[in-house]
Protein backbone atom coordinates (compact mmCIF):
# COMPACT_ATOMS: atom_id res chain seq x y z
CA UNK A 1 0.00 0.00 0.00
CA UNK A 2 2.84 2.39 0.89
CA UNK A 3 4.54 1.64 -2.41
CA UNK A 4 1.34 2.48 -4.34
CA UNK A 5 0.93 5.72 -2.35
CA UNK A 6 4.62 6.52 -2.88
CA UNK A 7 4.29 5.93 -6.62
CA UNK A 8 1.24 8.24 -6.71
CA UNK A 9 3.36 10.95 -5.03
CA UNK A 10 6.11 10.44 -7.62
CA UNK A 11 8.44 8.55 -5.30
CA UNK A 12 10.34 5.44 -6.35
CA UNK A 13 9.86 1.97 -4.91
CA UNK A 14 10.54 1.65 -1.17
CA UNK A 15 14.11 0.97 -0.12
CA UNK A 16 15.25 -2.23 1.48
CA UNK A 17 15.31 -0.44 4.86
CA UNK A 18 11.69 0.66 4.42
CA UNK A 19 10.65 -2.86 3.51
CA UNK A 20 12.51 -4.25 6.51
CA UNK A 21 10.79 -1.65 8.74
CA UNK A 22 7.40 -2.69 7.35
CA UNK A 23 8.30 -6.33 7.98
CA UNK A 24 9.25 -5.47 11.58
CA UNK A 25 5.93 -3.63 12.08
CA UNK A 26 4.00 -6.63 10.76
CA UNK A 27 5.97 -8.91 13.08
CA UNK A 28 5.11 -6.62 16.01
CA UNK A 29 1.42 -6.77 15.05
CA UNK A 30 1.59 -10.56 14.89
CA UNK A 31 3.32 -10.63 18.29
CA UNK A 32 0.67 -8.28 19.72
CA UNK A 33 -2.08 -10.51 18.37
CA UNK A 34 -0.31 -13.48 19.93
CA UNK A 35 -0.27 -11.57 23.25
CA UNK A 36 -3.98 -10.86 22.83
CA UNK A 37 -4.56 -14.56 22.24
CA UNK A 38 -2.72 -15.38 25.48
CA UNK A 39 -4.82 -12.82 27.38
CA UNK A 40 -8.02 -14.31 25.96
CA UNK A 41 -6.81 -17.78 26.97
CA UNK A 42 -6.14 -16.48 30.50
CA UNK A 43 -9.60 -14.92 30.64
CA UNK A 44 -11.12 -18.14 29.39
CA UNK A 45 -9.24 -20.06 32.05
CA UNK A 46 -10.62 -17.66 34.65
CA UNK A 47 -14.10 -18.11 33.19
CA UNK A 48 -13.65 -21.86 33.33
CA UNK A 49 -12.55 -21.66 36.96
CA UNK A 50 -15.56 -19.46 37.73
CA UNK A 51 -17.76 -21.87 35.83
CA UNK A 52 -16.42 -24.78 37.84
CA UNK A 53 -17.13 -22.91 41.06
CA UNK A 54 -20.61 -22.07 39.84
CA UNK A 55 -21.17 -25.65 38.72
CA UNK A 56 -20.25 -26.96 42.13
CA UNK A 57 -22.72 -24.48 43.65
CA UNK A 58 -25.45 -24.60 41.02
CA UNK A 59 -25.05 -28.06 39.61
CA UNK A 60 -23.85 -29.79 36.49
CA UNK A 61 -26.12 -27.95 34.03
CA UNK A 62 -24.36 -24.64 34.49
CA UNK A 63 -20.97 -26.33 34.17
CA UNK A 64 -21.93 -27.85 30.85
CA UNK A 65 -23.11 -24.45 29.57
CA UNK A 66 -19.86 -22.81 30.61
CA UNK A 67 -17.81 -25.58 29.04
CA UNK A 68 -19.76 -25.18 25.81
CA UNK A 69 -19.17 -21.43 25.90
CA UNK A 70 -15.47 -21.96 26.56
CA UNK A 71 -15.30 -24.35 23.63
CA UNK A 72 -16.95 -21.75 21.40
CA UNK A 73 -14.52 -19.06 22.57
CA UNK A 74 -11.54 -21.35 22.08
CA UNK A 75 -12.68 -22.17 18.55
CA UNK A 76 -13.24 -18.48 17.73
CA UNK A 77 -9.86 -17.56 19.18
CA UNK A 78 -8.08 -20.31 17.28
CA UNK A 79 -9.79 -19.24 14.06
CA UNK A 80 -8.92 -15.55 14.60
CA UNK A 81 -5.35 -16.31 15.60
CA UNK A 82 -4.95 -18.66 12.63
CA UNK A 83 -6.19 -16.01 10.20
CA UNK A 84 -3.94 -13.31 11.68
CA UNK A 85 -0.97 -15.65 11.53
CA UNK A 86 -1.75 -16.63 7.94
CA UNK A 87 -2.13 -12.97 6.95
CA UNK A 88 1.16 -12.06 8.63
CA UNK A 89 2.92 -14.99 6.96
CA UNK A 90 1.47 -14.03 3.58
CA UNK A 91 2.58 -10.42 4.06
CA UNK A 92 6.06 -11.59 5.04
CA UNK A 93 6.22 -13.80 1.93
CA UNK A 94 5.13 -10.87 -0.24
CA UNK A 95 7.79 -8.62 1.30
CA UNK A 96 10.47 -11.29 0.89
CA UNK A 97 9.49 -11.76 -2.77
CA UNK A 98 9.58 -8.00 -3.31
CA UNK A 99 13.00 -7.72 -1.68
CA UNK A 100 14.28 -10.65 -3.74
CA UNK A 101 12.94 -9.08 -6.96
CA UNK A 102 14.53 -5.72 -6.14
CA UNK A 103 17.85 -7.42 -5.33
CA UNK A 104 17.68 -9.29 -8.66
CA UNK A 105 16.91 -6.07 -10.56
CA UNK A 106 19.78 -4.30 -8.77
CA UNK A 107 22.17 -7.15 -9.64
CA UNK A 108 21.05 -7.06 -13.28
CA UNK A 109 21.61 -3.29 -13.37
CA UNK A 110 25.09 -3.75 -11.90
CA UNK A 111 25.87 -6.51 -14.41
CA UNK A 112 24.69 -4.30 -17.28
CA UNK A 113 26.77 -1.38 -15.99
CA UNK A 114 29.81 -3.67 -15.69
CA UNK A 115 29.40 -4.88 -19.29
CA UNK A 116 28.96 -1.33 -20.57
CA UNK A 117 31.94 -0.17 -18.51
CA UNK A 118 34.06 -2.99 -19.90
CA UNK A 119 33.07 -2.10 -23.46
CA UNK A 120 33.85 1.56 -22.82
CA UNK A 121 37.22 0.62 -21.31
CA UNK A 122 38.06 -1.57 -24.31
CA UNK A 123 37.11 1.24 -26.70
CA UNK A 124 39.25 3.69 -24.71
CA UNK A 125 42.19 1.28 -24.73
CA UNK A 126 41.84 0.79 -28.50
CA UNK A 127 41.73 4.57 -29.01
CA UNK A 128 44.79 4.97 -26.79
CA UNK A 129 46.70 2.33 -28.81
CA UNK A 130 45.70 4.06 -32.05
CA UNK A 131 46.88 7.43 -30.73
CA UNK A 132 50.19 5.87 -29.60
CA UNK A 133 50.70 4.37 -33.07
CA UNK A 134 49.86 7.72 -34.71
CA UNK A 135 52.33 9.49 -32.40
CA UNK A 136 55.06 6.95 -33.22
CA UNK A 137 54.48 7.45 -36.98
CA UNK A 138 54.50 11.21 -36.51
CA UNK A 139 57.78 11.03 -34.57
CA UNK A 140 59.32 8.90 -37.33
CA UNK A 141 58.16 11.40 -39.95
CA UNK A 142 59.46 14.31 -37.88
CA UNK A 143 62.82 12.57 -37.44
CA UNK A 144 63.03 11.91 -41.21
CA UNK A 145 62.17 15.55 -42.01
CA UNK A 146 64.69 16.73 -39.43
CA UNK A 147 67.42 14.51 -40.89
CA UNK A 148 66.60 15.71 -44.41
CA UNK A 149 66.63 19.32 -43.18
CA UNK A 150 70.07 18.86 -41.56
CA UNK A 151 71.39 17.26 -44.75
CA UNK A 152 69.92 20.03 -46.90
CA UNK A 153 71.35 22.66 -44.57
CA UNK A 154 74.80 21.02 -44.83
CA UNK A 155 74.50 20.98 -48.65
CA UNK A 156 73.47 24.63 -48.65
CA UNK A 157 76.40 25.53 -46.42
CA UNK A 158 78.76 23.74 -48.81
CA UNK A 159 77.21 25.57 -51.77
CA UNK A 160 77.52 28.90 -49.95
CA UNK A 161 81.15 28.12 -49.09
CA UNK A 162 81.83 27.17 -52.73
CA UNK A 163 80.20 30.40 -53.96
CA UNK A 164 82.23 32.40 -51.46
CA UNK A 165 85.42 30.79 -52.74
CA UNK A 166 84.40 31.56 -56.32
CA UNK A 167 83.70 35.16 -55.32
CA UNK A 168 87.06 35.39 -53.59
CA UNK A 169 88.78 34.06 -56.72
CA UNK A 170 86.85 36.48 -58.96
CA UNK A 171 87.62 39.32 -56.58
CA UNK A 172 91.34 38.52 -56.76
CA UNK A 173 91.22 38.29 -60.54
CA UNK A 174 89.53 41.63 -60.77
CA UNK A 175 92.11 43.24 -58.59
CA UNK A 176 94.92 42.01 -60.81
Amino acid sequence: EEQVRGAARGEGPPSREELEAQLARHSEVAAAESGTARRIAELEAQMLAAALDAAVDAGGRQLLQQQARCGELEAALAERHGRAEEEACERIRELEERIEMQAKEHKEALDTAAVEGSRSLQASEAKCRQLAEDLARQRESTAAVEAASVELFADLQEQVAAKERELDILGEQLRR
